[in-house]
């Protein structure tokens, strides 16, 4: 199932790539880096999309998978967040800034200070 929602995040329709992207929630991740370090690369593809529905969605993942990211992808992903949290379209922010409090624990010490900014500034 895992590898057929990756698959679809590859539609042409930015609504079948959205609805792909929102059923990573609920999925029962097998311990298997190779394939979530997979997903981690196709979503910081996406965080890119030309649909803000899809970078929105794409940016929420991350929380979901936030126990089992491998700990050498979270700079890449904390600096995707926060890019995406300056971002012009609300629902984009709101999922980047969601995303940015639940790895908050596990975002590296040189970046602590940028995400509190970002954390503040969207109370």
């Amino acid at each position: 199932m895992i590898q057929m929602a990756l698959k679809l995040c590859d539609d042409p329709d930015w609504s079948v790539r959205e609805s792909a992207l929102k059923s990573f929630k609920y999925f029962n991740y097998p311990e298997d880096t190779e394939l979530v370090e997979k997903i981690v690369l196709r979503l910081l593809e996406l965080n890119d999309d030309s649909d803000w529905n899809v970078r929105s969605a794409s940016a929420r993942v991350y929380g979901n998978l936030r126990k089992i990211i491998p700990e050498k992808m979270i700079p890449a992903i904390v600096k995707k967040l926060l890019n995406l949290a300056s971002e012009r379209d609300n629902n984009v922010k709101v999922s980047a800034v969601r995303s940015l409090r639940e790895l908050k624990r596990r975002v590296p010490d040189e970046m602590v200070g940028e995400v509190d900014e970002v954390l503040k500034k969207s109370k």
